[in-house]
């Protein structure tokens, strides 16, 4: 497979995935966007929700060939964590780097997260020079090869349930919250029109 192949011949249902999975990014993905996209990393071009082979990362440099991954809370149990160093060791065979953040990390310092990708930036424009050198040992200890995958494809659409359920939630709460204002909004209406009521029966008794 060429090198000029920046999907690495992703299927058609992957991009469908990866539509998908762009309309449905997280807030820690969203702000980190906002970043790559206007190119505080100067001479660098990320795409966002990109497929490679029958994977999807959640933001890619294709001239330095890295791979910027978003970790949530979900993928700190046992079973992701295997997945996602499966994941990283099939990536690492295509000549791709793959660095990882906590969802925490973009919300609290994505300054320090911008200097952490310039610093693998900068790295990576050295190894270029051997960059189709292809990894042969598993990321993992044990009885060799790599370790067991479950479906690409399952684990894509269980990302795309999770961060769509996560916008349903959020778009919930907004609508809650839009309620509660609408509500304070009446609420301020009732007491100026009360405290009128009240000011006019004081200039009443004045009068008598």
């Amino acid at each position: 497979m060429g090198t000029t192949d920046m999907h690495f011949g992703a299927s058609p249902d992957i991009f469908e995935k990866a539509k998908v999975l762009r309309n449905n990014m997280t807030l820690a993905e969203n702000k980190l966007w906002e970043k790559l996209n206007k190119k505080q990393l100067p001479g660098f071009k990320f795409r966002r929700q990109h497929p490679i082979g029958t994977f999807i990362a959640d933001f890619y440099c294709h001239a330095l060939k890295l791979v910027i991954e978003i970790d949530g809370e979900y993928q700190e149990d046992e079973a992701q964590t295997d997945y996602d160093n499966g994941r990283t060791y099939e990536i690492n065979k295509l000549g791709i780097t793959v660095i990882r953040f906590k969802n925490a990390e973009i919300m609290t310092n994505i300054n320090g997260v911008l200097n952490r990708i310039s610093e693998m930036a900068q790295e990576r424009q050295q190894q270029l020079p051997g960059i189709t050198e292809v990894r042969e040992r598993s990321p993992r200890s044990g009885e060799g090869g790599a370790p067991a995958i479950r479906s690409s494809a399952e684990q894509d659409l269980k990302r795309v349930l999770e961060k769509t359920e996560l916008k349903k939630e959020t778009d919930e709460q907004d609508k809650n919250n839009d309620i509660l204002l609408e509500e304070i909004k009446e609420l301020k209406l009732q007491n100026a029109f009360q405290a009128n009521e009240i000011e006019q029966l004081k200039n009443q008794l004045k009068t008598r």
